[in-house]
C-alpha cells in the first residue's frame, strides 16, 4: 500500500500504523518471503491487519494452528496432544474480517468434515459451535467471512458427491447454495468489500 498507493492518504496512513511506522517496507520491490519452514501449509488464511495466518500442525496433532506473523511465535488453538490423542484433525481455515473469530473445517471421529467457529481471543480459541455437521456432507472447506460477519464463503463437497460453492449462515448455520461446479473446485474464495459478490477460482 505504501508503495502503490502513495497518493491515497488515509490508506497510507493505516499502512504505516499497523507497519509501526517501518519505512522500509514501502520501499520493498517486489515478493518477499515473510514466514518459511516445514509448518507453511495452503490452508489456512492471513487476518485482515496481517498479524496472524492459521495452518495444520500436519507433524505432530493436527490441531489448528496460530502464527504470529510479529513476533514469529505459533499457538496451538485445538487441544490435541498427539495424533493419537482421541479423532479430530484441523484442515482449511478463515479468519473474520475483525479479527474476533475462526472459521475452521475440522474431522469429527465419524470421518466426516464439519464446520465450526469459534471466538479468538488474543492467541486462544472459545468452544466451538458447529455450523454444518451432517452426514449429507463430506467436505466444508472455508474460505472467506463476509465484512459484516453474517455469512462464510464454502466449498462444498456432498455424500452424492456433488461439488457446490456457496454461504453459510452464521447465525443458523443454514447453506445457501450459489453454484454447482467441477469436482476439483475452487482454490480460493473471496468476498467483495460490499459483501454483495463472491469471486472465486476453477481449474480450467
Amino acid at each position: 500500500v505504501l508503495r502503490d498507493y502513495a497518493d491515497q492518504k488515509e490508506a497510507v496512513a493505516l499502512a504505516r500504523a499497523r507497519l509501526g511506522g517501518n519505512e522500509h517496507a514501502g520501499r520493498v520491490k517486489g515478493d518477499r518471503p515473510v514466514w518459511t519452514g516445514p509448518h507453511v501449509d495452503i490452508f489456512g488464511r492471513i487476518s485482515a491487519d496481517g498479524r496472524f495466518l492459521t495452518y495444520v500442525d500436519w507433524f505432530e496433532t493436527g490441531n489448528l494452528m496460530l502464527h504470529d506473523m510479529v513476533t514469529g511465535t505459533d499457538h496451538s488453538l485445538t487441544k490435541k496432544k498427539s495424533w493419537d490423542d482421541s479423532p479430530g484433525q484441523a484442515s482449511y481455515s478463515a479468519i473474520s474480517r475483525d479479527g474476533k473469530r475462526v472459521a475452521y473445517e475440522w474431522l469429527n471421529d465419524q470421518r466426516r468434515y464439519e464446520l465450526c467457529v469459534a471466538g479468538l481471543i488474543g492467541t486462544t480459541l472459545g468452544e466451538p459451535q458447529r455450523l454444518v455437521a451432517s452426514a449429507e456432507y463430506t467436505s466444508v472447506r472455508p474460505f472467506d467471512w463476509s465484512p459484516d460477519g453474517k455469512w462464510i464463503a464454502v466449498h462444498v463437497k456432498r455424500s452424492d458427491l456433488a461439488t457446490q460453492i456457496g454461504v453459510v449462515s452464521v447465525p443458523d448455520g443454514s447453506l445457501r447454495v450459489l453454484q454447482s461446479v467441477d469436482w476439483r473446485g475452487p482454490s480460493n474464495m473471496s468476498f467483495s468489500i460490499d459483501g454483495k459478490f463472491i469471486a472465486f477460482d476453477l481449474p480450467a
